[in-house]
């Protein structure tokens, strides 16, 4: 059964990081009001539409310093769950390093679910930048997930669907807007998608290019090569790309909660209005804390 985990942001964690909100990768100062009801908000349109769900507040091991705890909301980022398993990333920026610990210990102490892999240290992967379907892995390697994690996974065959689609960009960008694949591309319905309109037919400074990945004989073989766009590679495999807007973007308009019953999370006006099938959630405030729907969410077999 497919469940859907979140975790309720720590007040007192968040209050702390409000005293230095960039060195906490905040936007501004966080409202700790307005973000517990934005989080009460999803819970509420979950109970509503009878989507399951753990609360990982519930499982918190004792005695950990809360300020670990200030971006613990995202719980997307410390892992991902391929169709073969579940694999512990490594995150990037030092204020988060604990947080893969602290998802590790509850998957496996308190779930009681199996640890495939693990990354090491020189593997950075965050869950944001990874997004499959029934056939498809998209994976990108841009601003926080690197290469070396990438290739682990490819060599070890972890990924467990046909394809991997392995996305990059050729000029840094790290704009916090961007920093996952979730913030500009979101996958519903199997082959339904957001994408952010920048990156269709303009090539522009931030364009993101791919290289498939093909599986054969339990082994990954590259089968497309670069100078393919994003856009251009959704296209020729038929997807339908539905635009949006820059400004629907920097609202988290693509960072959709996609839930196999077949109910989408939103939390744009502009994605609510181009999915016809959508739930809008009120996650404002959290967005001050860069995230949206699908950084609050992630989704595990029990």
């Amino acid at each position: 059964m497919k469940v859907v985990i979140i975790c309720r942001p720590n007040d007192y964690a968040v209050t702390h990081a409000n005293n230095n909100y960039n060195n906490n990768l905040f936007r501004t100062e966080v409202d700790i009001n307005k973000m517990n009801n934005n989080y009460e908000c999803l819970k509420s349109v979950m109970n509503k539409h009878m989507i399951k769900y753990i609360d990982l507040t519930e499982y918190m091991p004792d005695g950990r310093n809360y300020l670990d705890f200030a971006n613990m909301l995202f719980v997307r980022d410390t892992f991902i769950s391929t169709k073969k398993g579940i694999i512990i990333g490594n995150m990037k920026e030092k204020v988060r390093k604990y947080e893969t610990q602290i998802i590790k210990y509850i998957l496996q102490n308190r779930l009681f679910l199996n640890i495939m892999y693990e990354c090491e240290e020189d593997e950075i992967l965050e869950g944001g930048d990874f997004i499959h379907n029934d056939n498809t892995s998209f994976i990108a390697a841009c601003t926080r997930t690197n290469m070396k994690a990438v290739k682990k996974l490819l060599e070890k065959d972890m990924f467990g669907t046909d394809k991997v689609v392995v996305i990059y960009t050729k000029n840094k960008d790290t704009d916090m807007y961007r920093i996952h694949l979730d913030c500009y591309f979101g996958l519903f319905n199997n082959n339904n998608c957001l994408l952010w309109d920048e990156l269709i037919d303009k090539k522009s400074d931030v364009e993101r290019y791919v290289v498939e990945y093909t599986r054969k004989d339990g082994n990954y073989v590259k089968t497309s090569f670069r100078n393919t766009t994003l856009y251009e590679y959704l296209i020729n495999n038929n997807y339908n790309v539905i635009p949006i807007s820059t400004n629907s973007q920097k609202h988290y308009g693509c960072n959709i909660l996609d839930h196999p019953n077949g109910v989408v999370l939103v939390q744009d006006n502009e994605s609510f209005s181009k999915i016809s099938n959508s739930i809008m959630v009120n996650f404002d405030e959290i967005h001050n804390m860069y995230g949206g729907i699908h950084c609050a969410t992630n989704i595990i077999n029990i």
